[in-house]
């Protein structure tokens, strides 16, 4: 019961920011979709995820931010197996704070809670959330760096992500920016208009399954992609990107048993329970996206 207390006191107090980089690209809402075709020998299967976040902020000094972000996300596999042929919805809210001690040096904290299924029938069981924090530098003109660490909570156990932060200009034109080692991007600035990025993207996700169907088992998704996109800014506001890349992906479907795994980033640590089925793929995915940029 004391448990339940916390992660609820958790989830409602820093219902939280999945990362600082989010929180610095300068856009009020944003709609992502990414068609991909995963198999192996025996599969030949496909994945449409759909992601769409708004951005607003809650409270602005000379020393302090503190902004919000609500993200909506959709995953439906087809043609893999009766396993992880599913659809499933995750919807959070996030909160940043961050603080500026001086010129040159920032603090902030950030959360992340939500609900993670299938969404046929909805209970605790269905919530997931991350708190983290980490402090920036600001180096140079052209260099910024920081570190943090960002623990998350998933229906295997819990997750670990210590990490760098980075943005760099290396030429006037060249940057590199984000999240490392898990989302590194690398922008290379055409024109005012047109950009080319290359980004890396590593990420676990779990979705909780229906109580009464499938006794509260879950999926986990283990993924990694690299996406090159062109990017286009249509007047002031309007970014639109498209690209092209290569996934690795690895899904496994679990019971619900009451241990607590642990992974630093997509890498376990332990691994008390057994999967029923477990899944490596690799394919080609697609990106089409729309951000009002401000």
């Amino acid at each position: 019961m004391r448990k339940q207390i916390f992660y609820t006191i958790l989830f409602v107090v820093f219902i939280a920011a999945r990362s600082f980089g989010q929180f610095q690209t300068p856009s009020f809402f944003g709609i992502n979709y990414s068609p991909s075709k995963i198999k192996n020998d025996s599969i030949n299967g496909t994945s449409n995820d759909v992601n769409a976040y708004l951005n607003f902020p809650v409270y602005r000094n000379d020393k302090q931010f503190i902004g919000a972000r609500i993200n909506y996300e959709s995953i439906h596999t087809n043609e893999v197996n009766s396993y992880f042929d599913r659809h499933f919805t995750g919807t959070d809210l996030n909160v940043f704070w961050q603080s500026k001690l001086n010129e040159k040096h920032k603090l902030y904290v950030f959360a992340k809670g939500g609900i993670y299924s299938d969404y046929k029938d909805i209970s605790g069981k269905d919530i997931r959330f991350l708190i983290g924090s980490g402090y920036i530098t600001k180096n140079s003109d052209r260099l910024s760096t920081g570190f943090g660490l960002i623990y998350g909570r998933q229906f295997f156990g819990n997750q670990i992500n210590p990490y760098i932060a980075i943005d760099y200009d290396i030429t006037p034109k060249l940057n590199l920016s984000g999240i490392l080692p898990v989302r590194p991007v690398l922008t290379y600035k055409i024109s005012n208009r047109f950009s080319w990025v290359n980004e890396i993207d590593g990420n676990v996700q779990t979705f909780r399954l229906s109580q009464t169907d499938y006794d509260n088992s879950f999926v986990q998704i283990i993924g990694w992609k690299y996406v090159s996109s062109a990017q286009f800014l249509a007047g002031k506001h309007h970014m639109f990107t498209a690209g092209i890349g290569y996934l690795a992906q690895t899904q496994g479907y679990y019971n619900d048993e009451d241990v607590n795994n642990w992974k630093i980033f997509t890498f376990n640590i332990s691994q008390k329970n057994k999967p029923i089925e477990l899944l490596k793929m690799h394919g080609v995915t697609f990106s089409i996206g729309y951000d009002f940029v401000l």
